[in-house]
C-alpha cells in the first residue's frame, strides 16, 4: 500500500497537461510530454535501477537514492530538487 499527497493549486489555476501533435492523418494523436524530476529512493538494486529506467523512458528526469540518507545528502548537496519522491515504504533503519 502506499498513498500520495498532491496540493491543489489555486481554484482557476489548474494547468494542462503540454501535448503533441504527430502524424500526418487528418485524425492526429496527442501524445503527452512529461517532465519533471523523479527522485527514487529503494534499496533494492533491481526494483531501483527498473524503476529508474522506466521513468526515463517515460521522459522523466529520474534519480535514484539506495536509502533515506542518500536521498536527503542530494538535496542538501542540492544535487537534485525532485518534484516527486518515490520512497519504498519499507527502507531499512541503520
Amino acid at each position: 500500500m502506499f498513498s500520495i499527497e498532491v496540493p491543489l493549486a489555486p481554484s482557476g489555476a489548474a494547468s494542462r497537461p503540454a501535448h503533441v501533435e504527430s502524424g500526418a492523418d487528418d485524425a492526429s494523436t496527442h501524445v503527452t510530454q512529461r517532465s519533471g524530476t523523479i527522485l527514487i529512493v529503494e534499496d533494492d538494486p533491481e526494483v531501483r535501477e527498473n524503476l529508474e529506467l522506466f521513468l526515463k523512458e517515460e521522459g522523466y528526469d529520474a534519480v535514484s537514492a539506495v536509502d533515506g540518507p542518500a536521498a536527503l545528502a542530494l538535496a542538501v548537496r542540492r544535487t537534485v530538487r525532485p518534484d516527486l519522491v518515490l520512497a519504498d515504504y519499507n527502507l531499512p533503519t541503520a
